[in-house]
């Protein structure tokens, strides 16, 4: 690929042997700006590994700027090197390297390792907190509202009819949802807020379990009295369809 777009790859070189190369690069004006952080192996990785950010002076053959990283390795035989190169977006890049929560949670992805920005090896400082400053965080902003609601209790339907799900962006939304649900193991913050209300817990006791920002604690309020109000004949207090008793103040719940 030949290209003066912003590159990335992931390398498998020395910490030494790559600072040397790319120091190399800055000097003969290959390029004008390099970023990089190790990362230890996931648990779908076979080993660690660094991630690194270059942005091109000119118009670049990624091919041939591969073979600079072809780092000799007595011990194993076998040349260490980067994979190949690909047109990368600095947002995306940054905070996938950093492994940042939000992100991941949007791709419906996860990381055991998290990374901070001094943990990057840059060329250039201002250059490198410039950048950063460019980053938009807006666009999660939606999403960290929708992971709240998840973590509320809401059902996908639920979700839905509350406006938490962008139209045009279902199937995305759902996976997180799923992801979510999958990932938190706790028995009483895997309820829906229907089953919650169903099992006996008061609105006190889900407002302090799930520990809710305080824009949704209205939201969450009335959604419970509506589910409540559905489950209780007026002048019986008798579950629709059901034998349970939902009492009015039931006991806690363990």
């Amino acid at each position: 690929m030949i290209t003066s777009c912003p590159i990335s790859t992931v390398s498998y070189n020395t910490v030494g042997y790559i600072t040397k190369v790319l120091d190399r690069l800055i000097q003969e004006k290959e390029i004008t700006f390099y970023a990089f952080i190790q990362h230890y192996a996931e648990e779908d990785e076979k080993k660690d590994h660094i991630h690194v950010y270059i942005v091109p002076n000119k118009r670049i053959d990624t091919d041939s700027l591969r073979e600079h990283f072809e780092e000799p390795d007595t011990v194993h035989n076998k040349p260490r090197v980067c994979m190949p190169f690909y047109s990368s977006k600095w947002q995306d890049w940054y905070l996938y390297s950093i492994h940042d929560e939000r992100y991941l949670e949007s791709k419906c992805d996860s990381r055991k390792y998290h990374y901070k920005r001094e943990e990057f090896v840059v060329s250039d400082e201002l250059y490198f907190n410039e950048m950063i400053h460019t980053i938009n965080y807006s666009k999660f902003m939606g999403t960290d509202r929708f992971i709240e609601a998840v973590k509320s209790g809401l059902s996908w339907k639920e979700l839905c009819i509350k406006g938490f799900v962008p139209v045009g962006l279902l199937g995305q939304y759902e996976r997180l949802f799923h992801t979510i649900r999958t990932k938190d193991n706790r028995d009483k913050y895997n309820y829906s807020l229907q089953e919650m209300v169903q099992y006996g817990f008061t609105l006190q006791q889900v407002l302090e379990i799930y520990e809710l920002p305080e824009g949704l604690v209205p939201i969450i309020t009335e959604q419970y009295n509506i589910i409540r109000d559905s489950f209780k004949d007026t002048s019986s207090g008798v579950a629709k369809g059901e034998t349970l008793c939902v009492p009015e103040h039931p006991e806690k719940v363990d």
